[in-house]
């Protein structure tokens, strides 16, 4: 008999797993508290053995590493903010600027609020994304879900600006925009300026002969918005040497000029 009262609780607890809400399951879970882990959850970082990163303290370990050579691997979905609520991105916690020169590979998995809502925008306020700059970098299957970043230039889903870059099979969905700042002229003279550079992937991005960058099979559902230029779904904007294949874009796309749903300005 107790045996029996056992399972029927169980599979109780089963079922209503089954019709809960993600958002319910994900704000009660692991959500990051803005801490920083002294290490990754495993692995020792080469090719056959890469770091393993599960959680958002361990994807803020990489502010404290040089992440040049060394290889990663998400080992599941991870939460940066509960996105659950309406706004919840004006108390969200922020992320920060990383630069990274590794290999990432997302597995396919999530990161679902990745947030960066400054109080002010200032000149300060560049190279957001998941990574802020990325060089000599590879970034692939990572899908960016429930974003909300602010800025003024240079601002991706993905990064924020790529130099011999290598970003395959990645998606992003959210809101991006970039606002002008006040700033001096070279005259002195009060001038407004920014506000460009934005895209769901990549805000800016660009290589070098030898050592070019790819936008590969990536897809925006965001939106994203610029105050001034080069709003784009997958690159805002893209020098010599830069190669933008197979992506698609679904997202609203806004800007007073060089705009476009796959690029913003070439």
């Amino acid at each position: 008999m107790k045996r029996t009262r056992i399972l029927a609780v169980l599979l109780t607890a089963v079922m209503l797993l089954a019709v809960m809400p993600l958002s319910a399951v994900t704000a009660a879970g692991n959500v990051w508290d803005g801490t920083v882990a002294s290490s990754f959850a495993s692995g020792s970082g080469t090719e056959s053995d890469p770091y393993i990163i599960t959680n958002g303290a361990e994807l803020a370990h990489l502010y404290e590493i040089d992440s040049t050579g060394l290889y990663f691997e998400l080992g599941n979905d991870i939460v940066l903010n509960d996105t659950s609520a309406a706004n919840w991105y004006e108390n969200a916690m922020n992320w920060g600027y990383i630069e990274f020169y590794g290999s990432l590979d997302g597995k396919g998995y999530n990161i679902n609020g990745l947030c960066y809502n400054p109080d002010e925008i200032t000149s300060d306020e560049s190279y957001i994304g998941l990574f802020g700059y990325a060089e000599n970098a590879i970034i692939e299957n990572v899908n960016v879900e429930d974003a909300y970043l602010v800025g003024t230039y240079s601002i991706g889903g993905i990064a924020g600006e790529g130099n011999c870059v290598y970003i395959s099979n990645c998606s992003f969905d959210g809101t991006i925009k970039a606002y002008k700042y006040e700033s001096v002229d070279s005259e002195g003279n009060p001038t407004m300026t920014g506000g460009s550079y934005a895209a769901g992937i990549i805000g800016y991005v660009y290589g070098d002969e030898g050592y070019e960058s790819y936008i590969l099979n990536c897809v925006n559902n965001g939106d994203v918005y610029t105050e001034s230029y080069n709003a784009a779904g997958i690159a805002g904007g893209i020098e010599e040497y830069c190669y933008v294949e197979y992506c698609q874009n679904y997202g609203n796309i806004s800007g007073s000029s060089y705009s476009g749903g796959i690029v913003g300005e070439a």
